[in-house]
């Protein structure tokens, strides 16, 4: 009886301690108390443009793709084999999958545009910011491109949700971009979700560690310049990251295109919806986020990151990046989320701000 009655509260705690360490892992909020290290203290008058010379990306395969002139893009522009193109008109609703629904709720009333700013539902100019926003069919799916230019890296942001650092902390691209009155802004890494990888934001340093869970062990390394680096995790040291002057840093991967050419391997076979970011030039760049898990068919579960790498090349990026991507995947713009793959809460945003 005593042998039953010990089996049975063995079996309790067991479970018990089971639970509390999956509610920690995964559902408990945890705010760390890491006290960041300051990197870079962005000041506007370091923000000047440099010229630099760029190797010309080079594509590992010729694929035909369609250019609008139209400010207001239609709603798909579809790549076929003979070079031929389908549109149809720009979209009333919000882009979703994997069984999301559009908000029966008005999203909230973006902050008004700078004095003379020319404004679409797919596109921002002002004499500071020009961004274009265009939804394609290519590769076996659909998949967004914003091409941004900038007039400062000060303009090139990130946030955290909730304005916390932590574990489990989150919240929808949605309302991290309404509260920053951002006017443009993608999911980020989600950091939150790893334990280890490197977390710098707004020139701060969180955490220089090789991951643990992750897809590559490369970082992404956004400097004072706006420029692009690849780093290797668990290598570069905080004094490096300090002297390059890193603004932003990123932990997820793997890098897809390096000095203008494809880095992708054949290992690297796998589809699913994307979201990535790339640099053209000083302070010009495309960020891209592609839809996915639609059905069953394989091939309609996004991009693989060799396609993934050509969409970059294609449009003369010299480096790009694969941040988190599956039910993270998000775009949002200007007050309305552009896609998002399941309107998922997550760590973390990348956006551009008005001033």
């Amino acid at each position: 009886m005593k042998k039953h009655l010990y089996g049975i509260i063995f079996s309790a705690v067991l479970t018990a301690a089971l639970t509390f360490t999956l509610l920690d892992s995964f559902v408990f909020e945890r705010e760390f108390d890491d006290v960041p290290i300051a990197l870079y203290v962005m000041d506007t008058d370091d923000f000047e443009t440099t010229e630099y010379e760029y190797e010309t990306p080079t594509l590992t395969q010729e694929v035909t793709e369609v250019t609008y002139d139209t400010d207001t893009p239609p709603d798909t522009t579809t790549d076929t084999s003979d070079g031929t193109a389908t549109a149809t008109a720009p979209p009333t609703a919000v882009p979703t999958t994997a069984g999301t629904t559009a908000p029966t709720a008005p999203p909230p009333p973006p902050s008004p545009p700078q004095p003379g700013a020319e404004v679409t539902d797919w596109s921002y100019k002002d004499e500071k910011i020009e961004i274009s926003i265009q939804k394609f069919n290519g590769y076996g799916t659909s998949f967004f491109v914003a091409d941004v230019k900038l007039s400062s890296m000060s303009q090139l942001k990130t946030a955290f949700a909730k304005d916390k650092y932590g574990r489990n902390i989150t919240q929808k691209v949605s309302e991290m971009a309404s509260n920053k009155k951002a006017l443009f802004a993608i999911n980020g890494d989600y950091y939150g979700f790893r334990e280890g990888g490197l977390v710098i934001r707004n020139g701060m340093l969180y955490r220089n560690e090789l991951s643990v869970y992750n897809h590559s062990d490369k970082s992404l390394l956004i400097d004072k310049r706006g420029d692009f680096h690849i780093a290797k995790e668990g290598v570069i040291t905080n004094e490096e990251l300090a002297e390059i002057g890193v603004v932003h840093g990123f932990s997820f991967g793997p890098p897809v295109v390096v000095n203008g050419k494809s880095v992708v391997t054949s290992l690297d076979s796998k589809f699913d919806p994307r979201t990535a970011i790339g640099q053209v030039d000083d302070l010009h760049y495309i960020f891209v986020v592609s839809e996915g898990r639609i059905g069953d068919d394989p091939v309609e579960s996004g991009l693989c990151l060799a396609d993934l790498a050509t969409i970059f090349l294609k449009r003369n990026c010299h480096t790009a990046y694969n941040l988190d991507g599956g039910g993270s995947a998000t775009m949002w713009f200007n007050g309305r989320t552009i896609y998002s793959n399941t309107n998922r809460s997550i760590s973390d945003i990348i956006y551009i701000s008005r001033g």
